[in-house]
């Protein structure tokens, strides 16, 4: 299979099959394997393991982030991550917005510079984790995190907060 046809067929394919090719994302690979399937890449990315993406093209991330294992981007709208930013195993970001309606819309979620997201971490659409802020394992983000706050909990709440502190 050519690189055309692995791109064309990437969502297709069972992905125990390529999560070989996944775990090696570096940032000698990126340009060649993840420019194409990002909106946006930055320098120094590292996947841990496997990941999934609804659409690719609808993700933008900077430079020095680390995504662990099993990372889950539902991005039918767009996702922006910050640089300097640690997002544990099993996160989900979920763009899709379900009403009691049934009605199915999508808004976008942006993490800015320097977030530490937990394992197990849910975040919804339309959220905006500022810059500096940590959310908990385990928590379902419902509503934007102010920076420089902890967050946890389902849905997750406001545990406590700091001051930017000069080096």
């Amino acid at each position: 299979m050519n690189f055309i046809s692995f791109l064309a067929n990437f969502n297709q394919q069972d992905h125990s099959k390529i999560t070989a090719v996944k775990t090696k994302f570096n940032q000698e690979l990126n340009p060649l394997l993840l420019f194409p399937l990002f909106k946006q890449i930055g320098q120094d990315i590292t996947f841990y393991g496997p990941i999934d993406f609804s659409v690719g093209a609808n993700i933008s991330l900077a430079d020095n982030i680390i995504v662990d294992l099993d990372v889950d981007f539902k991005d039918y709208a767009s996702i922006s991550i910050g640089k300097n930013t640690f997002i544990g195993p099993n996160v989900t970001f979920n763009t899709l917005i379900e009403d009691p309606k049934s009605n199915i819309a999508c808004a976008p979620i942006k993490i800015e510079n320097d977030v530490k997201i937990g394992g197990h971490v849910t975040i919804q659409a339309g959220v905006t984790i500022h810059e500096h802020a940590v959310i908990g394992a385990g928590s379902v983000v419902t509503s934007d995190v102010p920076a420089f706050s902890f967050f946890a909990g389902n849905p997750a709440k406001k545990i406590s907060s700091s001051t930017r502190h000069s080096s």
